[in-house]
């Protein structure tokens, strides 16, 4: 079984939380979400590249590879330009249920390491993350 870290780490200000959402919000692609096999996913995800958003998010990734480096040891593939991010907003009462971040049918895909980001510019109640369907993180 895979370990599990959490960190809650402030890398961005209110301001520049703000400027990476428009940034997004500008960016959108048109497509469609595959949500994992047997979960109820009533949120809604967009997706963006990379690109447009690569120097807002260095503080996050150089936290990620920090992270990865010094707890984990994955050999994890360069985060290029066209690579495509989930912008996931949940409004009350939406959820993603019990899930795996992997393509199990896929032979040569394989996530090692999933790293989220709040980009949430309002304070929230609820968001509770769940780790192996039996331990929570509030």
């Amino acid at each position: 079984m895979r370990s599990v870290l959490s960190s809650v780490s402030k890398l961005y200000n209110s301001q520049q939380v703000k400027k990476i959402n428009e940034v997004i919000h500008a960016n959108f692609l048109e497509s469609g979400d595959n949500p994992a096999e047997g979960a109820i996913k009533t949120s809604q995800v967009k997706f963006i590249r990379m690109h447009p958003i690569q120097s807002l998010l260095g503080p996050f990734v150089d936290f990620c590879h920090s992270t990865n480096n010094e707890y984990f040891g994955f050999d994890l593939l360069t985060l290029t330009s066209s690579k495509i991010l989930n912008y996931n907003t949940y409004n009350t009462d939406e959820e993603y249920s019990w899930h795996i971040d992997a393509d199990v049918k896929s032979p040569i895909r394989d996530i090692k390491l999933t790293c989220l980001l709040n980009l949430s510019e309002e304070k929230y109640v609820g968001g509770d993350l769940f780790y192996f369907e039996i331990k929570k993180l509030k």
